[in-house]
């Protein structure tokens, strides 16, 4: 399997596979997210899919574990996680959290908020992974969608993978500052 630069513009592998996609953890993070920060002004679909993304990022760059295995893609404003929707509306339909959807005079989606009903469930989440959630809320959580989009298009992760291409994880290996949470001398 040859590994191309993560300069390049094309993947880092045309052989990688995404990993298993663990729905009920996936759920139980951004749930989590939610209940922490989601009354948060600036806190929003793209806020929270940046910060999931980054959860699994950083978590898989530390451990070389998955913690949800969500599949993102990129997009224009960024990485977006591939079951957001399905989750929030399994949120919603629970009575878990509830979903406001602010509109213009046309008509037209402006922002989604997000509120807790409940405490999350965290069964399922270790230590370790619960702090890595808390680091990416303490480090990325007060940035507003605009700072956060632009923020994610310095990431290699996304400067490296086509448009509407699932990221590859492995590219967090060649990430460095402010984005790798590995000390190189580590």
């Amino acid at each position: 399997m040859a590994i191309k630069k993560a300069t390049d513009s094309e993947a880092v592998s045309e052989s990688f596979t995404q990993p298993n996609f663990n729905h009920e953890k996936f759920e139980r993070v951004l749930h989590y997210l939610i209940n922490q920060i989601g009354s948060r002004a600036n806190v929003g679909k793209t806020v929270l899919n940046k910060l999931l993304f980054y959860c699994d990022s950083r978590y898989y760059e530390k451990t070389e574990n998955f913690l949800t295995g969500e599949h993102y893609v990129r997009l224009q404003y960024g990485p977006f996680s591939e079951h957001f929707d399905a989750a929030i509306k399994q949120l919603v339909k629970s009575n878990k959290i509830v979903e406001e959807i602010i509109k213009d005079k046309e008509g037209k989606t402006i922002h989604c908020k997000y509120s807790s009903l409940k405490e999350p469930d965290l069964n399922g989440l270790n230590a370790e992974e619960l702090d890595m959630v808390n680091k990416v809320i303490s480090e990325l959580g007060e940035m507003d969608k605009n700072q956060i989009t632009n923020y994610s298009h310095q990431d290699i992760t996304f400067k490296a993978t086509k448009e509407k291409d699932y990221i590859d994880y492995r590219l967090v290996f060649y990430r460095t500052a402010p984005f790798s949470v590995v000390d190189a001398n580590e």
